[in-house]
């Protein structure tokens, strides 16, 4: 349990720093989405047999991944309307199943 409260957290904390770009600026925002993967793969090997819901759970680290794809090709290209939405619901869908699960 208290693997999942730290995976919890550290996410949270992620999270918010991510939606705060305007704050933190582009470089802040790649490096704090490198260290929530970086987070997030060894906790997903370590309780991955502890999952409630392996599904929602594989679509929340899904979501994540998405969102950090999708941020990398918005950094090469701009004025693609359809990245930003795409990045942006991931990144919202990430969050509630975060929060949820």
């Amino acid at each position: 349990m208290n693997k999942n409260r730290f995976f919890l957290l550290a996410m949270i904390v992620v999270s918010t720093l991510l939606f705060l770009l305007r704050v933190t600026h582009l470089t802040a925002h790649i490096i704090v989405s490198v260290l929530g993967l970086a987070i997030m793969i060894p906790m997903t090997l370590k309780t991955k047999k502890e999952w409630s819901k392996p599904a929602l759970e594989i679509i929340m680290r899904a979501m994540y991944l998405i969102a950090i794809i999708t941020g990398g090709v918005l950094m090469k290209v701009h004025g693609v309307a359809a990245l930003a939405i795409v990045h942006k619901i991931a990144a919202v869908v990430f969050e509630v199943l975060l929060l949820t699960l």
